[in-house]
C-alpha cells in the first residue's frame, strides 16, 4: 500500500471528502482527488503539512504502513499545540546544521554513512527547517534552475529503500562497472523493473536513466537549498 492509499484510507475513516482535507491542511483544491487518481505519492512538505494539520495520523502509519494510524490517547495529548503557538511544530525546528566540504563522490558516502568521524567547515541555520543532517556544495548542473552549481543542499539521510518518497529530490551515491558517483536528481520508481530507481534532471538536456537498488550506497533526501546571488 502507498502513502496515497493511506491517505485515501484516512479520509475513508474521518468519513470527509477530500476537498475536506484538502481545506484542513491548507492545499490546493483537487489536488488530493489529482494525486489518487494519478495513484502519485505526495512530497514530504504536503505529508509534514498533513501531519501537523491532523496530529492523531501516526506518522510511521503514514510513511511506512507500520502500527496503527492513529495514534494512542496519551501521545496525541503530548503533541497538541496551543494555536498562538502555530509556527513551533513537529518535525520543523531551529538547528544549527553542520556544512561539509566534499571533494569527491567517494567523500559523500564516506559522509552519510560515517559523519561523526568528518569535521564541518561552517554551520547553516535556516529558521523552521525539518530536521537536517548536514549541508554540501551542489555540482554539475542537472536540476538547473531549481538547483546550479555553487549551491547550498542540506540533506536528510536515509535508513532504507522503503523510506524513499517518490518524487522527491535526492542526493544519489551509487556505483557503477566499479566506479563511484555522487549526482542530485528526482528519483521515482521504475514502471518496467523491481527494485529499480528512475534518476530523473531538472534539466532538460539531461537524460534519465535507471540504476538498481543495489547500485545504490547512500541517499540523502534534499530538504532545501541556498543560493548566493552575489560575492
Amino acid at each position: 500500500m502507498k502513502i496515497i492509499d493511506r491517505i485515501r484510507q484516512y479520509i475513508d475513516y474521518k468519513n470527509i471528502t477530500n476537498s475536506a482535507l484538502e481545506q484542513i491542511c491548507g492545499l490546493s483544491s483537487g489536488y488530493i482527488g489529482k494525486q489518487i487518481k494519478r495513484n502519485a505519492d505526495m512530497g514530504e512538505s504536503i505529508l509534514l503539512r498533513i501531519l501537523d494539520n491532523c496530529p492523531e495520523i501516526s506518522r510511521d502509519w503514514l510513511y511506512f504502513g507500520e502500527g496503527e494510524m492513529i495514534k494512542p490517547d496519551n501521545s496525541l495529548d503530548n503533541n497538541i499545540t496551543p494555536l498562538s503557538d502555530k509556527k513551533i511544530v513537529q518535525y520543523q525546528i531551529d538547528q544549527e546544521v553542520p556544512l561539509y566540504d566534499i571533494s569527491a563522490a567517494a567523500g559523500c558516502i564516506m559522509l552519510f554513512q560515517d559523519s561523526n568521524n568528518l569535521v564541518p567547515i561552517d554551520t547553516i541555520k535556516i529558521p523552521n527547517l525539518a530536521k537536517c543532517d548536514g549541508a554540501i556544495f551542489a555540482r554539475g548542473d542537472s536540476m538547473y534552475p531549481i538547483i546550479k552549481s555553487g549551491d547550498l543542499i542540506l540533506y536528510k539521510i536515509m535508513h532504507g529503500y522503503e523510506t524513499i518518497i517518490w518524487g522527491e529530490t535526492y542526493i544519489v551515491c551509487y556505483e557503477s562497472y566499479g566506479d563511484c558517483y555522487t549526482v542530485v536528481k528526482y528519483v521515482k520508481k521504475s514502471t518496467t523493473k523491481d527494485d529499480t530507481l528512475l534518476l530523473l534532471s531538472h534539466n532538460e538536456h539531461h537524460q534519465p536513466f535507471e540504476i538498481h537498488i543495489s547500485q545504490v550506497k547512500s541517499m540523502a533526501l534534499v530538504r532545501a537549498s541556498v543560493r548566493y546571488n552575489n560575492m
